[in-house]
């Protein structure tokens, strides 16, 4: 009997089932898990694939990764694929949500359409990668590698990867997986006991009763993400902005990102607007001033704001505290990245109200591209 999979929105709501071969045929958008088994020493543990599978055969891959099947949800898949690909059995508040990602891509080896909303998770593993139970016919084992060296791989060492693993979009899980570890390091040193999923509990206060005063989650569970927004904008008139269409929203928006593990907010600012665009504005924002050998003055982003990010695809609610940059350069070409947008350009303020984005990022487009 054929093997039937859900067929589900951009919003990740089930619309419909077809089969399996039919998915990945037509590029129908289904739904996909991948864990990552992680290590207290900083490692991730690779899946080795089998040299005879049809997509990517003999690459290292995630963990352990597959279909989410009829009848569960994206984290009863997760639990499901630990225990069939490496033989461990999780409880899923083992489990730690990273993100979601959009995967579109067409294998050229047997022309299959992959498209798939994929939910990614985080499990510390300290046992030994040889106790690890391989399924026969899918995989040849596991390998250990330590995360920083992922960011630095030479290219005979890259062709060992599936190329999706290695693009800068997916490196942000490697860096959300170490701030992971580092996390439960400073919660032992603090003299707490980690667990699988263990996290350090934020403080709680008066002070900070008033400042989360009117959210609906409790101050033991809240997540708050400091992420990067920046306004390109051109010089002159008509004053123009960059705005891409973010494949996984359906939006457009201005470049942005996640503030990563070693950096600062306007590092970040350059890094984000530079990968997605090809981009480097670094010349355009304001010098840092250094005080001393001790400190020194950042660039101070145009304005801060809290946005609460519902919970949606298995991922809970939380919040992004957003910085705002803005730079002033010279209209000139863009080029996209692939993996995560599907167009880019610069717009006028009349051409960009046209567009669908959110509302608060019209608003702040209406304001600054009008002063």
């Amino acid at each position: 009997m054929a093997e039937m999979l859900n067929v589900v929105s951009e919003a990740g709501d089930i619309i419909g089932t077809e089969t399996r071969a039919k998915i990945h045929r037509d590029g129908l958008l289904h739904r996909e898990v991948n864990v990552w088994l992680y290590t207290g020493r900083g490692e991730l543990i690779f899946q080795h694939r089998a040299p005879d599978k049809d997509t990517f055969p003999d690459m290292l891959d995630a963990s352990v990764g597959g279909h989410v099947e009829l009848g569960m949800d994206w984290l009863d898949a997760a639990v499901a694929e630990l225990h069939e690909e490496a033989g461990l059995a999780v409880k899923p508040e083992e489990l730690q949500f990273l993100r979601q990602n959009r995967v579109d891509f067409q294998d050229a080896a047997t022309g299959a359409h992959n498209r798939a909303l994929q939910n990614i998770y985080a499990y510390r593993y300290d046992g030994d990668v040889k106790d690890l139970q391989v399924e026969q016919g899918k995989a040849m084992g596991f390998e250990i590698w330590p995360i920083k060296d992922l960011y630095d791989l030479s290219p005979e060492q890259a062709k060992r990867f599936i190329f999706s693993l290695m693009k800068p979009s997916y490196l942000d899980v490697f860096h959300q997986i170490e701030s992971l570890i580092a996390s439960e390091a400073a919660a032992t040193s603090l003299g707490s006991p980690h667990g699988h999923s263990k996290k350090p509990t934020p403080p709680t206060s008066a002070a900070m009763s008033q400042i989360n005063k009117g959210h609906t989650m409790s101050l033991e569970t809240v997540t708050k993400e400091y992420t990067v927004m920046t306004l390109v904008l051109t010089k002159g008139q008509p004053v123009k902005v960059l705005l891409l269409h973010s494949v996984r929203h359906d939006l457009w928006m201005p470049p942005g990102g996640h503030v990563e593990p070693g950096e600062n907010p306007v590092e970040t600012a350059i890094r984000e607007v530079q990968e997605e665009t090809q981009l480097d504005i670094a010349p355009y924002l304001p010098p840092a001033t250094k005080i001393d050998d001790r400190s020194t003055v950042l660039p101070t982003p145009r304005r801060l704001v809290e946005v609460k990010i519902p919970a949606k695809g298995g991922q809970p609610e939380h919040f992004h505290l957003d910085l705002l940059y803005i730079a002033f350069i010279p209209e000139q070409v863009v080029v996209k990245d692939d993996y995560e947008t599907s167009d880019i350009g610069w717009f006028t303020l009349e051409e960009a109200g046209q567009l669908k984005m959110p509302g608060d990022i019209r608003v702040l487009l209406r304001e600054e591209m009008t002063k």
